[in-house]
């Protein structure tokens, strides 16, 4: 599931979306349930990234399902945060905010750094989409000034990337073309 994960994220979509099919048939048909809702958030974001929403939605459903089964909660936030990114696609506006905020707020009571960066990145990114590039600007400065290491990685790249975009001179302007 992870080559699968990769390859998709090299830009390989119908590669990595039959080794993501494939990566899962194997794993459910060994039986485990250890770190389920992980294995299965992290297949969900390979199919949404390749553009299977449905493959994405199921295996979210079942993940959260999982979750509960298994009571491995640490994987909470992100869980929230790939059904905003679903719901977004989808202009399902107040329910992606709704994720993406819940999300936040999950990943900072678990003190899960990684996880309120990328909600927060999330969240950012659904409210430049609304026009509201001040309140995006702030919630990522807030959150990239507390990381002092790993400033290279993907994720907190991808993070100052939105930031350079983000409306900043007081004010929202509704009328200016985001990027």
């Amino acid at each position: 599931m992870l080559l699968g994960l990769g390859l998709i994220l090299r830009g390989e979509l119908q590669d990595g979306s039959h080794e993501l099919q494939q990566g899962l048939t194997a794993w459910r048909a060994s039986g485990e349930t250890i770190m389920s809702p992980y294995q299965l958030c992290r297949t969900a974001e390979g199919f949404l990234m390749a553009g299977d929403r449905n493959a994405a939605k199921a295996l979210l459903e079942e993940a959260f399902s999982s979750q509960e089964q298994t009571g491995e909660y640490w994987i909470h936030a992100e869980l929230l945060r790939l059904r905003g990114e679903l719901r977004a696609i989808e202009h399902k506006a107040e329910e992606a905010e709704q994720d993406f905020s819940e999300a936040l707020s999950t990943a900072r009571g678990q003190d899960a750094r990684w996880f309120e960066l990328r909600a927060a990145t999330g969240l950012a990114r659904h409210w430049l989409g609304q026009g509201r590039g001040q309140a995006a600007h702030d919630l990522l400065n807030h959150v990239l000034d507390s990381f002092t290491e790993g400033l290279g990685t993907f994720d907190l790249q991808a993070a100052k990337a939105l930031l350079a975009v983000c409306h900043v001179d007081g004010k929202d302007d509704p009328q200016r073309p985001l990027t």
